[in-house]
């Protein structure tokens, strides 16, 4: 494989992974004109050394891969590791985010135990004042029955 088929692998690695747009944003960022990288991808030319160098230079791109195809295409083989304190704080923002909805779970548990609380303390009034109108109304029923009975133990008077 040529140094201009890796370029234009380099081109289309870039473009999938968003890194460029198009074809004439790349041609601009490494310093060729839109219409000579049109002939690299026709193969009517050759990538020139500086487009090889600014491509490397802008992009993180191996070099040694893009010369020989060797090793790998971008000069990161590795994606960099966070470090442990960055480690232990993603670990504490995720036990925080799951104990924030254990928190949400049970207030909802709360909000629905206070509409029931209400609820029923409303029907508890309801039947108090049911309560005392039906002793209301009993009471002069309850004081005629006493005077009925107190008349009825006693004989008649019989007027002389």
């Amino acid at each position: 494989m040529s140094v201009s088929t890796r370029f234009l692998e380099v081109y289309h690695f870039l473009k999938s992974n968003k890194m460029v747009k198009n074809q004439k944003e790349f041609a601009e960022k490494i310093g060729i004109s839109p219409s000579m990288f049109t002939e690299i991808v026709n193969g009517r030319s050759g990538v020139g050394l500086s487009a090889v160098q600014n491509t490397v230079l802008n992009y993180n791109i191996n070099a040694n891969w893009l010369l020989t195809g060797r090793e790998h295409i971008s000069a990161e083989t590795e994606p960099p590791q966070p470090d442990a304190s960055v480690t232990q704080l993603l670990d504490k923002i995720e036990e925080q985010a799951r104990q924030i909805g254990r928190l949400e779970a049970q207030n909802n548990l709360n909000k629905q135990k206070d509409i029931l609380i209400k609820s029923q303390a409303g029907q508890i009034e309801r039947l108090e004042a049911e309560i005392l109108s039906l002793k209301n109304d009993a009471a002069p029923m309850v004081a005629g029955d006493a005077v009925s009975a107190v008349s009825a133990s006693q004989p008649p008077c019989h007027k002389q």
